[in-house]
């Protein structure tokens, strides 16, 4: 192997390495999950585009991102959303403001420039607005670019976290095959989809065997399946 062959994997190695840093960094952090994404997104993006992935002896680049799904506990939408975001804002705002915008929010701005819209400092602004809902971005998004209507209904609900033993995340893992066999679901469907069916069965199935036994003869089903969420909120939706 050449000295500049060595340089380059150990260059490689060491953006892997921060890659790895950021990502446990984001874990831990309260508002990880919404906010410090976009350091994180910049290096992936560079790891991809010097094909560092391969240098490393990786397969592809999707190998890779496999590995930091199953390492991280992160989703693969969640993994993709990060690097499109990045790809597409990054080269028109920082990386501070991308972080201040949040990763929900900022994956609506990514659909509008992937759309041919330009952004401009009344909708960043507006982005940045910690009062701006996603609703109301993505509505003042549509209007402004005529984009069309959001392929995913309803409003965003974070089923949020927790951590497993190795027993526990198998036994879960388990239990989502049997549920996407019994539903039908493909492989290709989209993840958040995916997941939205699954934990949906898994409430609705525990409902309704037991939901007599806490509310009685009469159990309503109007949000009673709901016990991680606001009641009022919910009834928004």
């Amino acid at each position: 192997m050449s000295d500049c062959a060595i340089i380059a994997v150990s260059e490689f190695t060491q953006m892997r390495e921060d890659i790895y840093k950021q990502l446990a960094e984001i874990s831990v952090a309260e508002c990880g999950l919404e906010h410090g994404y976009a350091r994180l997104g910049g290096l992936i993006v560079k790891f991809k585009t010097i094909e560092g992935w391969r240098g490393l002896g990786y397969k592809s680049f999707d190998a890779f991102m496999e590995e930091l799904k199953d390492h991280y506990s992160r989703g693969r939408t969640q993994l993709y959303n990060y690097v499109g975001v990045a790809e597409k804002l990054l080269p028109v705002m920082t990386p501070e403001t991308l972080d201040e915008i949040g990763i929900s929010k900022a994956v609506e701005l990514k659909r509008a420039v992937s759309s041919g819209g330009q952004l401009t400092e009344e909708v960043i602004d507006k982005a940045r607005d910690s009062k701006t809902t996603i609703k109301e971005l993505r509505a003042l998004l549509q209007g402004a670019y005529n984009l069309p209507p959001s392929e995913r209904p309803g409003n965003w609900f974070d089923f949020g976290g927790t951590y497993l033993t190795t027993d526990e995340k198998k036994e879960f893992g388990e239990a989502c095959k049997v549920a996407m066999t019994l539903l039908g679901i493909s492989k290709t469907q989209p993840e958040w989809a995916a997941r939205k069916a699954v934990l949906l069965s898994f409430a609705r199935e525990f409902y309704a065997t037991h939901a007599v036994e806490v509310f009685g003869p009469d159990a309503s089903q109007a949000n009673s399946a709901l016990p991680c969420c606001d009641r009022d909120e919910a009834g928004k939706q």
